[in-house]
């Protein structure tokens, strides 16, 4: 990581070119993806896109296996007075367009509104897991469907050294955000979470260290079955019995990881 050119973005997010690109003549988007934090985050991202264009948005959120087609395209149709533009978005879409609705199903219903969308809304699906079909064909002529690809280990060390400035308020050295890359994985959720006690248990310091990750982020899983090695190095049977015990029954380490490290 450190023999790897600095760059810097000013949003906080890796520079990748994987990121969506937006504008504000976009009816209809899908965003899909395990990262539910990227999820979030580039719907804000066109959120802030078709503001820029429209001014106000109108902001309505459904859960797609609670709603049905009819509320959806309801709200998609009606005309807001309050704003100029709504966006409209339906999370777990993947549920939504697989739900039985009448003689029409949701998927045949959303194809049917690709092929006209209104122009006084953006209709946003997001789901973790998506099926391609024709609605993807529909909705690329008018909008965007885009992948997000889980960051790498480098990237997502990039990301919490411009994450923790941003919107922390604190820095964090690289050998800090690698061990806490290290110890929690790379789900932007927790790692952002993570900073934020990491932060605040370094007030009054701006600075982030190591030893302040060592001391406040526990270990991964695999650190934790290498424990066992220095407990039984130090010779005395009853205490390597009684950490296995512990690491096996209350921790749930993998017990083939367990005998390897031993």
């Amino acid at each position: 990581l450190r023999r790897l050119p600095k760059r810097a973005c000013g949003d906080s997010m890796p520079c990748m070119a994987r990121q969506p690109k937006f504008d504000a003549s976009m009816r209809f988007v899908v965003l899909h993806g395990k990262d539910s934090f990227l999820l979030q985050r580039y719907a804000s991202d066109l959120e802030a896109v078709l503001a820029a264009a429209h001014g106000e948005i109108d902001r309505i959120v459904f859960d797609g296996s609670e709603t049905d087609l009819a509320t959806v395209l309801d709200e998609v149709r009606t005309f807001d007075l309050l704003a100029q533009h709504k966006l409209v978005i339906v999370d777990a879409a993947d549920v939504f367009l697989a739900s039985k609705d009448g003689t029409v199903t949701p998927r045949k219903g959303m194809e049917r509104y690709a092929e006209a969308p209104v122009d006084s809304a953006t209709l946003l699906l997001r789901a973790e897991t998506w099926r391609p079909g024709n609605l993807d064909k529909i909705v690329k002529k008018v909008g965007l469907v885009h992948k997000i690809q889980p960051l790498n280990e480098v990237d997502t060390v990039r990301w919490c050294v411009g994450r923790a400035g941003k919107e922390h308020g604190c820095e964090i050295d690289a050998s800090a955000a690698e061990l806490l890359v290290r110890r929690i994985g790379l789900g932007l959720t927790r790692l952002d979470s993570e900073l934020g006690k990491l932060a605040a248990n370094a007030a009054p310091r701006t600075m982030i260290t190591h030893d302040d990750v060592v001391e406040m982020v526990g270990l991964s899983r695999e650190e934790q079955a290498w424990e066992i090695q220095s407990v039984m190095l130090g010779g005395k049977p009853g205490a390597a019995m009684s950490k296995l015990g512990e690491l096996l029954d209350v921790s749930r380490q993998p017990r083939e990881l367990m005998v390897w490290a031993i």
